[in-house]
């Protein structure tokens, strides 16, 4: 974590990346808010971010977020005491889930309390190369374009033929109307079942030749030219290669990991988040991460 962040602006971080998560998680979030005092049963207490949603269900929740920016990882000491706060504040009316939000990371006896009695503890810090290694960043991609050709076209027609006008005309102006009234691009008559599929290298140009009997309509812009008995022409493949390009690979500016169960929330600069896949092997959604309580007395 860069050293230039005081805990205030931390704690606004921490804020947030947890409204850029709200944003695109289902239900109903009713506020997030920095610094607030809240009344316990015994006496009030400074939370750093106060996160309020409905349950599906439609009952009132409420998350206590408590941030540390601190240089060494939190001591068991530091979540107990943070737990005397939760249950100081939590009620059957309002039930209350404490996170812990931390830049260093946990000693083993802070996450043997944060799993028994059901804190969230994570750690929220700029990704380290460690983080990110074997971790797919960025694709990317290298096209080549495929592109059939078609030249040197010559018809044999019948007797009442209309030449085409002067000028240049494309291939694909060219039709064929045949006698049960079906049309059809000449070009694509041509290149049927001469051109290779996307495993193979491009065909080279060749000489394609087609009869028709009985005769069909050659039309050109959709009028009428005349019948024609055969059509030949030089078709093939030419293979582009266009310039590579990037999908991804923003940066990773951010990552929110949940501790205990290791699903982690990346952000970028663009404020795009990407989730992980959880342990086992599903994909974890945002909530989950932030909102996933252990489940007291398991195992870390």
């Amino acid at each position: 974590m860069s050293n230039e962040m005081d805990p205030t602006e931390y704690e606004l971080l921490t804020k947030r990346l947890f409204q850029l998560i709200t944003d695109r998680s289902p239900g109903k979030h009713v506020k997030i808010e920095h610094n607030v005092k809240l009344r316990g049963r015994s006496t009030s207490h400074q939370i750093d971010v106060l996160w309020e949603l409905e349950a599906a269900d439609g009952s009132p929740r409420r998350i206590v977020i408590e941030c540390r920016r601190y240089a060494h990882p939190l001591k068991q000491k530091d979540v107990f005491a943070f737990d005397g706060v939760v249950r100081d504040l939590d009620s059957p009316e309002l039930p209350t889930t404490g996170v812990m939000v931390t830049t260093t990371g946990y000693q083993s006896g802070a996450q043997s309390v944060a799993d028994t009695y059901g804190v969230v503890i994570l750690h929220l810090r700029k990704p380290t190369p460690d983080d990110l290694e074997n971790r797919l960043t960025k694709i990317v991609i290298t096209a080549t374009a495929r592109m059939p050709t078609i030249d040197a076209v010559n018809v044999t027609a019948e007797d009442g033929f209309i030449s085409p006008p002067p000028g240049p005309i494309l291939a694909s102006e060219f039709g064929l109307l045949r006698d049960d009234g079906s049309r059809i691009l000449l070009q694509d008559f041509l290149w049927a079942g001469e051109l290779g599929n996307l495993e193979q290298p491009p065909v080279a140009p060749h000489s394609v030749t087609r009869l028709f009997n009985p005769p069909v309509v050659l039309t050109l812009r959709g009028e009428a030219l005349g019948r024609i008995t055969g059509v030949s022409a030089t078709v093939g493949e030419v293979a582009m290669v266009q310039d590579p390009f990037a999908v991804g690979g923003a940066p990773m500016a951010w990552m929110i990991g949940n501790v205990l169960d290791s699903t982690q929330v990346w952000f970028t600069d663009t404020s795009r988040t990407y989730v992980s896949d959880d342990q086992n092997g599903g994909v974890a959604l945002a909530d989950d991460v932030l909102l996933g309580r252990p489940t007291p007395g398991s195992t870390s």
